[in-house]
């Protein structure tokens, strides 16, 4: 990969991570795995209760449990 194609790519990452980040600028669950646990988890909020996917591998997840679930394990988990 030439150094055009690296800067392409860290590039595209940065800005889908911004958007990751914009889609949770309303998240209402403060007491649930918190946004930045989900940005983390490289999930996209749906703007549906608290429903979240992932674009890489289209998991989408929904009815987390409070203090008990963790993001990264989850998608870990279900989808390795």
């Amino acid at each position: 990969m030439d150094s055009k194609s690296i800067y392409t790519t860290l590039l595209e990452t940065d800005l889908i991570q911004q958007v990751r980040r914009r889609s949770f600028s309303h998240w209402s669950h403060r007491s649930i795995p918190s946004s930045a646990q989900m940005i983390e988890a490289g999930f996209f909020n749906c703007n549906v209760d608290d429903r979240v996917i992932c674009i890489y591998c289209n998991l989408i997840c929904q009815q987390w449990t409070p203090h008990a679930d963790d993001p990264c394990e989850v998608h870990k988990t279900l989808s390795p």
